[in-house]
């Protein structure tokens, strides 16, 4: 799975599960979310990337800098994972921390966005169906 992946499908389940009239939007043209799931690089993936790169840059940074130092905060305390963290260059670091930080940015930014998403999701959906 790619970077972007995670977070995508994340959002893709939370509207599913919790905006109102999406899954009814697929249900009627008879595609589940596992049809959708098979779509996530190809459609959801830029879909997701498509809201993000239209909110704000400076909001986003310091989200995405929160996120991390939650992230690393929780991480760094465990035993052991500091001195294999001191270890690793830093390529491997943000490498290592790419995934799970999109992962929860892009559920924060769900709950700020999903009419945005949804709408975005479905448009993305329509196109590769075309």
């Amino acid at each position: 799975m790619g970077i972007y992946t995670s977070a995508a499908s994340e959002i893709l389940d939370r509207l599913w599960d919790n905006y109102e009239g999406f899954a009814a939007y697929f249900h009627a043209r008879d595609v589940s979310l596992r049809d959708l799931g098979h779509l996530l690089e190809e459609v959801f993936v830029p879909a997701y990337l498509h809201v993000k790169s239209n909110l704000d840059r400076g909001a986003l940074y310091s989200l995405n800098n929160e996120i991390t130092e939650n992230v690393l905060g929780g991480l760094l305390n465990k035993p052991g994972f500091r001195d294999l963290w001191n270890e690793w260059d830093d390529h491997t670091r943000q490498t290592f921390l790419q995934e799970p930080i999109e992962e929860l940015l892009g559920r924060i930014l769900f709950e700020e966005h999903a009419e945005q998403f949804a709408r975005v999701f479905i448009a993305a959906y329509e196109s590769h169906r075309a």
